[in-house]
């Protein structure tokens, strides 16, 4: 097994992180449409109902 300098394999734990971080942030905008499409379903015409 081949010593790893421990520099060299934090900055390599931290670019992994940063993907992670990266796809996470990218995947949001399209996570809150979905959440809010499945939301407004039943909630729109239980507001509707009361705003009568």
């Amino acid at each position: 097994m081949s010593e790893t300098d421990p520099v060299a394999r934090a900055f390599e734990d931290l670019c992994a992180e940063m993907t992670v971080l990266r796809r996470s942030v990218e995947a949001l905008p399209q996570a809150w449409r979905d959440e809010h499409v499945r939301k407004s379903h039943g909630c729109c015409r239980s507001r509707k109902k009361l705003l009568q």
